[in-house]
């Protein structure tokens, strides 16, 4: 019997199926690393949603009638992001509709949004002059985002 090396089409195969594998892992890889920075950037962004909902607390705690005015539907920066802090607190909760001197309960929601390195935005938003702005861009009333902190302050 006589020993032959691969034929061109065999080798051209191999070739073929390896630049395919190769090929799949390098999206593979791209994909765990956007995965991975939206990961950091969302626990950065809940650490600093969580401290606003604390400096809220803080200055409730300080004075409960001027919290509303203080902080609803105010935006502050995203501090090592290209975003920013939502802060929503809407008429009184207890007793309904009551002026801020009588009001005894708020509900209060903060929100984060921001936008990545390869222009991904992370929230309802959008990026003008590279600056990132919150915008109800489905129109449903409501600025939706997968950081959110819903809470409760209740006058002490």
């Amino acid at each position: 019997m006589k020993n032959r090396g691969f034929t061109i089409l065999e080798v051209m195969l191999c070739v073929g199926i390896l630049a395919g594998l190769m090929v799949g892992l390098i999206g593979v890889y791209v994909y765990c690393f956007n995965l991975q920075e939206t990961s950091a950037n969302m626990s950065n962004a809940i650490f600093q949603v969580q401290a606003k909902l604390e400096e809220i607390r803080e200055a409730a705690a300080d004075n409960f009638n001027t919290v509303r005015s203080a902080y609803d539907n105010k935006e502050t920066s995203l501090t090592g992001l290209n975003g920013k802090i939502r802060t929503e607190i809407p008429q009184c909760v207890y007793p309904a509709g009551a002026n801020p001197s009588d009001c005894n309960l708020y509900d209060v929601r903060i929100i984060a949004g921001w936008s990545q390195r390869a222009g991904r935005i992370i929230g309802e938003g959008y990026l003008f002059k590279g600056a990132f702005n919150f915008r109800d861009l489905d129109r449903d009333g409501i600025i939706e985002s997968p950081v959110e902190i819903k809470s409760s302050l209740a006058r002490e």
